[in-house]
């Protein structure tokens, strides 16, 4: 009898500690919201989330959509706001101003022949302040695509819908939010292509950054509202640079260049060095540009994998993203899932491998144990990873989770002890 309680002490220690692995592996939590869900941006301070759910099209039953901040450590709802959007529709999403203080709601109205619509014809969208739901323009109809919003939700840029995307031919354009007019256009010239555009924090100024065939980048800078020239200025070095952020008079520009292998026999992942440097755009030479990071690092390049780094106070993180295979057996576990009404993780579109790294070292400290799906965000202080889990619910990860391990061995211990004791108790009994 005494080796038969030994067991299943063993047998449930074993349990007990293979339980707390997988909880502690898997998210800090996730939430279920109208159906559909996205996560928009974190708050500046990391503690809240702002989601927005109910961008189901149009049916019987549809919601309204929403505005949501939750708590970034518990998933609980803080505070909401309605956001009214009429219908017809067959597509909707929300994009947010860095401020959240104002929201862009872009629909897809029903066309009868959608082959010859125009873009500009078939989509629409909504100004509304994100504070109190209250709209305070539209519809209008957009000239770009995917906008982002300039901090006081003015201004928008995005691809310009007139053109398709391609890694041949690039054009962005500018936009009044309230009446949906180009005010500046950016479109190759000369070999020059623009990638990226960054807003200045008081809305009244543009970064553009370009490069040419040679792996020469350029940056200029436009006033708006009237898109004037304020200056223009070829980067130092070569290889990829993005525009960061622009924080108060000063400008951060990441460049990441490939240095290769340590030596001819070095089997690991190739070796790239990240830098990051800022200046003040209304200098006129960029020689006195301040270094603010420079580390070496590896990271593994996955197969129809784009690479995206990020960096915060203390930490850095790799970015992968990809697009899912999905099988034969995935599609019908998906009509399986949803004939029963059992939520899963769906595996449809593009996933993120999310890795954070030591900032000085540049070597590997956590990699988020799942691949999640696409939007992601990272918190301002790198503590937490938020999702989209599925189309009605949201997740977050701890970035920083705990040593699993001594919680494991804690189960495990008081689990066997407590069947043990209870075998001696039984026996004296």
């Amino acid at each position: 009898m005494r080796k038969c309680w030994l067991a299943l002490a063993v047998v449930l220690g074993l349990a007990s500690a293979e339980t707390g692995w997988l909880w502690l592996t898997g998210p800090l939590w996730n939430r279920d919201f109208r159906s559909f869900c996205t996560p928009l941006q974190f708050s500046a301070d990391s503690r809240q989330l702002l989601v927005a759910d109910g961008l189901q099209v149009d049916g019987p039953d549809r919601p309204l959509p929403r505005l949501l901040w939750c708590d970034s450590d518990t998933g609980k709802i803080v505070s909401s706001v309605d956001l009214a959007c009429p219908g017809p529709r067959t597509f909707m999403a929300v994009f947010i101003s860095p401020t959240a203080s104002t929201a862009l709601i872009m629909i897809e109205k029903p066309a009868k022949d959608s082959d010859h619509d125009a873009p500009q014809e078939r989509f629409a969208y909504f100004l509304h302040d994100a504070r109190t739901g209250s709209r305070l323009c539209g519809p209008v109809k957009p000239a770009i695509g995917k906008p982002a919003l300039s901090p006081d939700g003015q201004w928008a840029w995005g691809r310009c819908l007139d053109l398709p995307p391609s890694p041949v031919s690039q054009a962005f354009a500018v936009i009044e939010t309230r009446t949906g007019k180009p005010v500046l256009e950016l479109r190759e010239q000369n070999g020059v292509k623009p990638l990226g555009l960054c807003f200045a924090p008081d809305s009244r100024a543009l970064a553009v950054i370009s490069r040419n065939a040679t792996s020469t980048s350029f940056l200029q800078v436009f006033a708006l509202p009237g898109g004037e020239l304020r200056r223009q200025t070829e980067l130092p070095g070569r290889g990829i640079q993005v525009i960061e952020k622009w924080v108060g008079n000063r400008i951060y520009i990441q460049a990441i260049a490939l240095i290769g292998q340590d030596s001819e026999d070095d089997p690991g992942p190739p070796l790239y060095c990240r830098k990051v440097y800022s200046f003040d755009p209304q200098v006129d030479s960029i020689d006195g540009r301040r270094i603010e990071s420079s580390v070496m690092m590896r990271f593994e390049q996955h197969k129809g994998e784009r690479n995206y780094t990020y960096d915060g106070p203390g930490w850095l993180a790799h970015v992968g993203i990809g697009r899912y295979d999905r099988t034969k057996g995935e599609e019908v576990f998906d009509w399986l899932t949803e004939k029963i009404a059992r939520k899963h993780k769906t595996r449809i579109g593009s996933y993120a491998r999310v890795r954070f790294m030591d900032p000085d070292t540049g070597k590997l400290r956590y990699e988020v144990p799942a691949r999640l799906n696409t939007p992601y965000l990272i918190s301002p202080d790198g503590k937490r990873v938020a999702s989209r889990y599925s189309d009605s619910t949201a997740e977050v990860w701890d970035a920083n989770p705990p040593l699993r391990w001594p919680w494991c061995t804690g189960a495990a211990a008081i689990a066997a002890g407590t069947t043990l004791l209870f075998g001696r108790w039984r026996r004296r009994t």
